[in-house]
């Protein structure tokens, strides 16, 4: 894993990562953190999403990984698999599983700055009831830099 000059970790596009929980059970990043073995372990990790067209590489350590394809270049809103099955509550449903068990998850995508953000406002409005300010105003509040574009 790279590092910047002050020793902050770097993601394969040279960017410094930031982690941040929001709510309690959640923690937001790039696809780095997914495969740091010590912060995982330490924050009892053992479930991540992960949003990426792409396949995630295999999780280092016990981390369980529920993908979820977004595609960045599609005018298409992916909530189904190749197949046109709904994965969304799939994904709830993997979510449910980690808290009910007291795990930490993880949701993370290559840069950590637009998928990760969608796919927990999403959970926010649909198992929370939160409108969509409420949800981003939460994660926002945490410190979360993120960048979405509802385009």
């Amino acid at each position: 894993m790279q590092k910047d000059k002050k020793g902050k970790k770097k993601n394969r596009f040279g960017q410094s990562y930031k982690v941040v929980r929001v709510l309690e059970s959640f923690y937001l990043s790039n696809e780095e953190c997914m495969n740091d073995v010590v912060f995982t372990e330490k924050h009892r990790i053992k479930y991540a999403v992960f949003s990426h067209d792409l396949p995630p590489k295999m999780a280092k350590g016990n981390v369980k990984i529920f993908h979820f394809p977004i595609l960045e270049q599609s005018s298409e809103k992916r909530l189904f698999n190749r197949q046109g099955e709904i994965i969304f509550d799939d994904m709830v449903d993997f979510i449910e599983t980690a808290k009910a068990k007291g795990d930490f998850i993880l949701l993370c995508s290559p840069r950590g700055r637009t998928r990760c953000v969608l796919l927990l406002t999403a959970y926010m409005m649909h198992k929370l009831k939160m409108s969509l300010g409420q949800a981003m105003n939460e994660i926002r509040s945490h410190g979360y830099e993120y960048d979405l574009n509802f385009d």
